[in-house]
């Protein structure tokens, strides 16, 4: 049975302290948008800019800090 979602594409987002990195691919898993961008208030307006084409879109966040995680 094939995978049916609502989503047209799905997200990775790799935190880091400074810095993060994304990548999207679409339902067929192939990429189709990678960037990373800094953790400020430019770099998270780039990330909207960057995956607003892209909705709807599933993200899965990868990290190691936080109070989750902690």
């Amino acid at each position: 049975m094939p995978f049916e979602s609502p989503f047209a594409n799905f997200g990775a987002l790799d935190w880091a302290k400074h810095h993060h990195h994304a990548v999207i691919v679409d339902r067929a898993g192939q990429i189709v948008a990678e960037f990373s961008f800094f953790h400020t208030l430019e770099g998270w307006q780039q990330w909207r800019q960057q995956v607003a084409r892209f909705a709807p879109l599933a993200v899965a966040i990868e990290t190691s800090e936080g109070t989750v995680v902690e």
